[in-house]
Order: structure tokens, then sequence, then C-alpha cells
């Protein structure tokens, strides 16, 4: 599905009244202080062609003027400035401030850069040089120049606000907060600012400071219908729905992207679980002729989750008639086709999307997937192979091969593509568990190096993953083995905490009770399990490969 950079018209974040409030904000510093006493030692050092007491007072004639809005005025005095003390950065300093102020941005640059030439310590003319770079979009010489004024005064609120935009734009969302962590005051008045801060949070996964922050902005008067959208859109984000359904209800009728407002209310009431009105919304843009392809899939996800599944297959095919070159309809089908164990239909509906879209590896590794649950693995390692030729960066790919190889049994291959899609996707523990079961499956005894890795695997997969229960126990099943029975124990009890329902660890911590002498516990939970634990570890593996399925046919969404 599409996500907010999709639907999202790209937010401006180029604030030209921010930038001249920074440069005006450097006028009440400057004002008063001697054009003397502020150059450096280096500076100081060389010899003026004026006395000093003629420079510094231009000086402050020119900061007076400036503050009084007498640029043109101020000017002469900086010139005045620059022939009396031709090797001091004063003079070029003010007057790039002053023509920045006057609308002659690329005047200003040149003259800040003379400042520079004479001493590049000098952070005053770093400083306006970067807010002038940044008021005319030239973002990465702004950068460039702020970053190092922003070490040396960590509280200027200006250059905070300037770098806190620009590494929000380059996916530096943790930096973007600790620029904007500063500026609080402009922040809370600025819902520009607020907007770019919610994201960050949720980017970060501080999805409670979120919700807090776009909750300040809802009813909030005199947000942009831009605005409003993008704070709707991330109220979603943030679990938020019923205020999301309320600003994205708000939204004018005229909005003039029809398809984004009534998609994006959509979403919010899927979220509130109201499916019929997520059906209703929907199906009213279908009628107003609107086909594009994630309307189909929301529709077919709706009614399924409102319990209509025919109406889901329905809308998904309805998706493929109208989009027959978009992947996204047929991944969706598949998916529900799998989900409700028709795995011949899912191989079936994929087969003609590939028909259609033969350079699609979402395609290929859901079809693998579709005959891996079929038992047809020779079938799913083709399509494997040809979803890793067309995206090898795609970690999915070998861990849905890597299970494959497990379920058929061929352990050295499964080990191998688990390893693959660890080394692409470190934070996944699953590939991590995955390869310390195929190791115990092997059959791993303690000193060896087999047995040294399944450890290792287990305890990266929990590291990554501190609830993941079948981790625990495959831990366990290794510490049972080395004769470590305490230790598997308390894993296994963690394990138990994390899935109750689980046959297999309550089954094995029977047997280490047993191992401890602990017969009416271990016999108490025997009674509980019995057949259940191989089955139970087979389900797991499936599950995982369908699981994999629906994130593919989720996308952004």
């Amino acid at each position: 599905m599409s996500g907010l950079k999709e639907l999202a018209k790209p937010r401006s974040v180029v604030y030209c009244l921010t930038c001249f409030a920074g440069l005006t904000a450097w006028l009440a510093m400057a004002t008063g202080v001697p054009a003397a006493a502020q150059t450096t030692d280096k500076t100081r050092a060389q010899p003026e062609s004026a006395p000093h007491e003629q420079v510094d007072a231009a000086y402050q004639r020119g900061m007076k003027l400036l503050q009084e809005k007498r640029y043109n005025d101020a000017l002469e005095q900086f010139r005045l400035v620059e022939q009396g003390a031709p090797r001091s950065p004063q003079g070029p300093s003010g007057e790039g401030i002053g023509l920045a102020l006057i609308g002659k941005p690329q005047e200003a640059i040149e003259a800040l850069k003379r400042a520079l030439a004479l001493d590049p310590t000098f952070w005053v003319a770093k400083r306006e040089l970067g807010i002038v770079y940044w008021s005319q979009d030239l973002k990465e010489e702004a950068a460039r120049e702020l970053e190092p004024v922003v070490a040396l005064h960590p509280d200027d609120g200006p250059v905070n606000v300037i770098l806190g935009q620009y590494k929000f734009e380059r996916a530096d969302y943790q930096r973007a907060l600790v620029h904007l962590s500063r500026v609080p005051a402009q922040v809370a008045a600025d819902p520009r600012l607020s907007l770019i801060v919610a994201e960050a949070q949720l980017k970060t996964g501080q999805t409670a400071e979120a919700g807090a922050t776009l909750k300040r902005l809802v009813r909030r008067a005199g947000l942009t219908n831009e605005q409003s959208f993008e704070l709707a859109w991330l109220l979603g984000q943030a679990k938020l729905f019923e205020p999301a359904i309320e600003v994205f209800s708000q939204l004018p009728p005229d909005y003039p992207d029809e398809f984004r407002r009534h998609y994006g209310l959509a979403l919010a009431y899927l979220g509130a679980k109201e499916y019929d009105k997520c059906i209703a919304t929907l199906n009213a843009l279908r009628a107003r002729g609107n086909t594009r392809p994630e309307l189909f899939g929301l529709l077919g996800v709706a009614e399924e989750k409102g319990g209509h599944t025919k109406e889901a297959y329905d809308a998904f095919r309805h998706g493929i008639l109208t989009n027959p070159a978009d992947a996204q309809n047929y991944l969706n089908i598949a998916t529900l086709a799998c989900e409700h164990l028709n795995y011949g239909l899912a191989a079936e509906i994929l087969t003609s999307g590939i028909e259609r879209i033969p350079a699609s590896h979402e395609l290929f590794l859901s079809r693998g997937i579709a005959y891996t649950l079929k038992a047809q693995f020779a079938l799913a390692q083709r399509d494997y192979n040809r979803a890793i030729e067309l995206d090898p960066s795609d970690a999915g790919g070998y861990l849905a091969r890597g299970l494959s190889h497990l379920e058929a049994g061929d352990l050295d291959r499964a080990i191998e593509s688990f390893k693959e899609a660890s080394a692409r996707e470190s934070k996944n523990a699953r590939s991590y568990y995955f390869v310390a079961e195929a190791l115990i499956q092997k059959g791993a005894s303690p000193g060896t190096a087999a047995f040294d890795q399944a450890k290792q695997a287990a305890d990266t997969a929990i590291s990554l993953d501190p609830d993941f229960a079948y981790a625990y126990r495959d831990r366990a099943k290794l510490e049972l083995e080395a004769k470590e029975t305490d230790r598997a124990i308390a894993d296994l009890e963690r394990a138990r905490a994390a899935d109750p329902k689980s046959s297999s660890i309550t089954y094995l911590l029977g047997q280490a009770y047993q191992q401890k002498g602990r017969s009416s516990q271990a016999n108490e939970l025997f009674a509980q399990v019995r057949e259940a634990a191989d089955r139970e570890a087979r389900e797991f593996r499936r599950d995982s490969l369908t699981q994999t399925l629906v994130v593919i046919s989720k996308g952004d969404h």
C-alpha cells in the first residue's frame, strides 16, 4: 500500500522568515560591541589602514542603521569599515547581512565569503552565510557552514531549526530531534516544525512522545489543509485512529486531492476496526472512477477483516483487472489464499502476475512461499533463486529459501541460506534463530564448532528480540545437552512466560524439571502436552513463511 511519502505532497521546509529572523537576531548581539573587539587574534594582529576609532564608529553606525531598517545607509557605513580596515572580516560581514536584508542574496553570499577569506574562523560570518544559503535552498552548503557554528553555540535557535530540518530531510531522525529539542518554543509555535518532530519521533520508535506532540495540534486553529492532512496521517501512524478520523473528516469537500483524503480516512477506519465505514469510503471512491491499485488492496483487506472473504477476493481481482501491470493485488490475493490454506490458488494467481510482470522479485518470492507451503520444494527453490537474482539485497528471499530447505530436510543448504539472510538484515532475530534450529536438527553436540555456532546464533536472536520464546527454547535445548540444567530451566521458564500456550516449550520444561528431580512439576506439564511438540515446531516454520508473505503483500501499508 502507498505510504506517507507517496500520498503526502512534499513538505516545504525552506523557512525564509526563520532565516531572516536569524540575521536580525545577530544584530542585537553585535550592536554596542566595537569592531576591534570582535576581531580574532589573527585579524587583531594585522595592521589597519585607518584609526580604530573611526572604523569602530562606522561599524556602530552601520549596526544601528540596520536595526532602524535603513539598509542602504548601513551598507555605506560597512563599506567604509571595509575600506578603513581591509583585513578585518567585520566590514564585509556587516555588508553581507545588509545585502541579505534588502533581498540581494547572491551579493550577500559574495560579501560573507570575503569575510571568511580574511578569517576562516569568524563564526558570525559562517553563521550568516549558512542562513543565506538555506534561504536560497542551498542546503548542503548551509549545513557545511552551520554545523561548526552549532558545535560552538549549541543553543543557537535559528541554526538548530535549520539543521533539524536538514537532518530530517536526510532521514537522520535522531539528530533532527537533538537539534529541534533545543528550540521547544519555536517547535510549539510552528506546526510545520511540530509535524517534523512528530514524524521523527515515530521513525525512532517514540510512539508515545509522537502521540503527545500530535495531540497538541488537534483542533489547533490556523493549520493549512496540507498540514491537517499530514497531521491526520501521522495520527494514524501513531495508532490514534479516532483523532485521525476527526481530522480527515474536517478536510474541506473541495480538498484538491480527493483520493488521498478518502484513502487516508479509510486507513484510519481500518485501524479503528470500523470495517464497514472503511468499505463504504472506498466504494464511494470507486463510484467516482478511482481505480488505483492500493484502493482495491485496502478494500480487500477491509472486506476480509469484516468477515467477507468472497468480497475480499472480488476486490483483489478487480484490482488486478484494472491494474494488470501492478504487482500489489496479485500479492494481496495470494496472501489471502494462503491464509485460507488455498496454496494452489495462490500459486495460480502469482503465476498470472509473473506472466505480466516478469521482473517482479516479490511475485517470484511469494510464489516460492506458496510452493513451499504445498511441499513442492523443487519448484519453490527455482522461484527463490530467481527472486534472489532479481534482488540479491533482499534478506527475505534467503530466509524463505532457508525455510524451504529446512522443510525438505536439506539442513546444510538451510543453514547457508539463513546465514546469508542474517548477513543482509543483521537485526532480524528469526534468521539467527533458524540458524540455531537447523544446527540443532543436524545434531550439534557440546565441544564442537557447530554447537558453539548454534549457541551464538540463539544468543543473538534473544539479544535482538528479548521476548522471542522459541529462541529461548532452542538455547535451552543446547544447555540441556551441555548439562547446564539450571540455565535451561531459567530459559524455558522465560520462554513459557512469553508463550504460555506453546506445547513444545511446556514439554521441554517438563523434561528439564524431571532431570532436576522435580517430578511432580514435570508430570503436571507432561499431562498438558504429550503429542503436540513436533507438530507445533513445524507449524511455526510454516507460519513464518505465511508471515513473510503477509509482509510482502502489505508493502508500506
